[in-house]
């Protein structure tokens, strides 16, 4: 059992870190949190979502509402950093207002120039960055990030902890 006797009330707006050695279930927290996993036992609340339990249309959906930056970054290689953001909404063409959304995205995390570079091209921080733009583009109503700042140097995980703090305050006030 990777989760058990986990009790945990998030005010909307705030911003919490869970700790702990490796292995000891925050990963697979994250998760059941994102409708990734279900649960075995017990219930995983998300506002009055019960993530566990959503079914059909909306188990389909409810992962639209979240933003995840992955451990590993998961970006598709072939795909440049603007299709990356836009990666969820795809195989759908975007339209031109999306593909200016994902570029905004880019620019807030200070990708401006990069946006058709592909994964390769970029470094460690650099997609981590495009990660972020890609988990705060559909203003989803959670974030949750898997060791974000996972073998970057201390000035990148500054900045990479200052962007996911400032994109979660820009969530709040829309």
């Amino acid at each position: 059992m990777a989760v058990a006797g986990v009790d945990l009330a998030v005010d909307s707006g705030s911003a919490v870190a869970l700790m702990g050695p490796s292995g000891s279930g925050k990963s697979t927290l994250l998760h059941l949190l994102g409708g990734l996993l279900r649960p075995d036992a017990g219930r995983v609340m998300v506002g009055d979502v019960d993530v566990g339990r959503l079914t059909g249309n909306a188990a389909a959906a409810y992962p639209r509402e979240v933003g995840f930056v992955f451990q590993r970054f998961q970006l598709l290689p072939a795909l440049s950093a603007v299709n990356n953001v836009l990666a969820p909404s795809l195989p759908f063409r975007p339209s031109a207002q999306l593909r200016g959304r994902a570029r905004s995205a880019l620019a807030t995390v200070g990708l401006v120039d990069e946006v058709d570079a592909v994964p390769s091209m970029l470094s460690g921080g650099e997609q981590q960055r495009v990660a972020v733009a890609r988990a705060v583009f559909g203003a989803p109503r959670l974030v949750l990030a898997d060791e974000p700042t996972g073998n970057l140097d201390s000035v990148t995980v500054q900045g990479i902890i200052d962007l996911l703090l400032d994109c979660g305050q820009k969530l709040v006030r829309r």
